[in-house]
């Protein structure tokens, strides 16, 4: 192969991979971006600019449980271009958030659920903006807060006898800049006054 020019861009690609679902999606950024030099990308909400090889880099942002990557090749400094390249991509797919790897259960055993009640939207409503900056100094690489629709399990009744039963109820939506910024276990499973957290990237 010929040696590519000085100072130039002599190849670009872009790909899409799809995943079975979207913590998979940022599980896989998340384990490429502990191989290599990591930055964020301003522009690309959930972006990461990988160093790969000498004369190469690349942007990828999941969308969903797909991931997106505009890879540059080139002699010099093309940072530049790289970066144009992958707003403008991200600005044709559109938002989306993608959920982290880890989050709070949706099903399962009571003593991992919220009680009936702590979830409606008025409460979570209060524990977002209550909890706002404590969630911030936990959780480093916070962007945004919102309040998000759950529809999960809760669980009532008293000790020792606790039934569980599907919910119309709501917990605080914690978007992260990053997957690399998305917390693993025990941490992701934090609840702030009886409220859980979903991660989500971009």
């Amino acid at each position: 192969m010929q040696a590519p020019l000085p100072d130039r861009v002599w190849l670009v690609t872009a790909t899409v991979s799809e995943f079975a679902d979207e913590p998979s999606a940022t599980r896989n950024l998340r384990d490429l971006a502990t191989k290599t030099q990591v930055r964020a990308v301003n522009g690309v909400p959930g972006g990461m600019e990988l160093g790969l090889v000498s004369g190469a880099s690349a942007v990828v942002f999941p969308r969903g449980r797909l991931v997106y990557s505009v890879v540059v090749y080139y002699g010099g400094d093309h940072t530049d271009e790289l970066h144009q390249l992958a707003v403008r991509q991200a600005e044709l797919v559109g938002p989306a958030p993608t959920s982290c790897p880890i989050s709070a259960p949706l099903t399962g055993i009571a003593d991992a659920l919220p009680r009936e009640g702590d979830t409606s939207f008025k409460l979570v409503v209060q524990a977002r903006f209550r909890y706002e900056s404590q969630i911030r100094q936990d959780f480093p690489g916070v962007v945004s807060l919102s309040v998000d629709a759950r529809n999960g399990d809760v669980w009532r009744g008293t000790r020792g006898d606790f039934t569980v039963h599907r919910a119309r109820d709501y917990w605080i939506g914690v978007h992260v800049e990053s997957p690399l910024s998305c917390p693993g276990d025990p941490a992701a499973l934090r609840s702030y006054n009886g409220v859980p957290l979903h991660f989500v990237v971009g």
